[in-house]
């Protein structure tokens, strides 16, 4: 498009008038309506004023000249490079990635796509991104959205800075159920679980969730060792047993994909994901002894009787809270019990979030 000043130039033929003229007709100086002219000044609110006074116009007129010289400039510069990072922002969440360090931060396109394919290991950004794992999620539909398939594959880069003392068997599965029971009497034991994984052949990692990653923790396979990742979105010791535990079922099964929904309450979901819920909440609590316990007490329920409930199978209260609150449907029962855990697990695993940095190997 044209500038302005064009059809200033032309409206001064046409009235045979002289720049001097004009300038002298407007009140102004003879370098600004040089400069208007030869479109090295924008015409501003004053500015379009004069013109408009001068030929007998409005205002508006001149300023909407000026605005859509100016739009025809920016245009072919501009949009072409916000159309690519639109693209990129759909495929990631390049601002939270930004934040946490797992991307550098970059206006230019080119060079945000290239760390883009850096971080998910790929060689192209148009096809789908997939990440092959069985997901503790919020969210039972298959499908990880963006910012969950990140929180995957930062688990995974992690995962791949841990050594594992030797290789997982199926065989040693009860086992290692039997150490990790063991760990269940006491929150402050939480931290032996990332050791006592990897005895038994299981790396073991901490994310912190990024905004609308729903995830809890997931399986995948890496070089042939499996590994556990952690969300710890809730800072429960309920929470943070059964997802564990879920896990290791997963672990044990060698299930390679699967989705899973919020604790206990699905009815449509996979068998393997029925199969892993059944074995965690065994694992955690034997159910003929909770629902003896149920049989007994309910709903007369006090803080007394689930305390010597507890230590009677040698399990953290808040392991059983946790189980009476899906049975029982009362999420208010002794929530007292339900200690943080966050900080003792973190402070023994390796853990991205929360203050920490942990290596990028990308």
């Amino acid at each position: 498009m044209s500038p302005p000043g064009k059809l200033i130039a032309r409206e001064l033929e046409a009235r045979g008038w002289s720049q001097q003229t004009l300038a002298e007709v407007m009140g102004t100086s003879p370098t600004l309506v040089s400069e208007v002219i030869n479109a090295k000044r924008a015409i501003t609110r004053d500015t379009a004023a004069l013109l408009a006074s001068a030929f007998g116009t409005s205002a508006q007129v001149w300023l909407g000249l000026e605005a859509r010289y100016q739009a025809s400039l920016a245009k072919p510069a501009k949009s072409g490079a916000a159309s690519q990072r639109g693209k990129l922002y759909a495929v990631a969440p390049v601002k939270e990635m930004v934040k946490r360090g797992w991307i550098q931060p970059s206006k230019a396109p080119e060079t945000l796509a290239a760390s883009l394919r850096s971080f998910y290991e790929t060689p192209s950004l148009d096809e789908p991104l997939t990440f092959l794992a069985a997901a503790r999620k919020t969210n039972p539909d298959c499908e990880l959205n963006p910012p969950e398939c990140a929180w995957m594959y930062r688990s995974r880069h992690l995962a791949r800075t841990l050594s594992v003392a030797r290789n997982w068997t199926e065989a040693n599965l009860g086992k290692l159920i039997a150490q990790l029971q063991r760990l269940m009497l006491s929150a402050e034991e939480t931290r032996h679980v990332p050791k006592v994984l990897a005895d038994f052949g299981i790396r073991f990692v901490v994310v912190e969730p990024i905004a609308k990653c729903k995830i809890d923790g997931a399986c995948f396979w890496l070089d042939d060792f499996p590994v556990i990742a952690m969300s710890l979105r809730y800072d429960r010791i309920d929470n943070f047993w059964f997802t564990l535990m879920h896990e290791v079922a997963h672990v044990g099964r060698g299930d390679a994909l699967s989705m899973d929904a919020d604790v206990l309450e699905a009815d449509d979901l996979p068998e393997q994901e029925r199969e892993a819920n059944r074995l965690a909440t065994e694992a955690l609590v034997p159910q003929d002894e909770i629902q003896d316990f149920r049989m007994r007490v309910s709903p007369l329920y006090s803080r007394i009787k689930v305390l010597g409930f507890a230590a009677r199978l040698r399990i953290h209260p808040g392991v059983i809270v946790g189980q009476l609150h899906h049975l029982e449907h009362n999420f208010s029962l002794f929530r007292e019990q339900l200690v943080k855990i966050r900080h003792i697990v973190t402070s023994a695993a390796l853990t991205d979030g929360w203050g920490a940095t942990a290596p990028m190997l990308t």
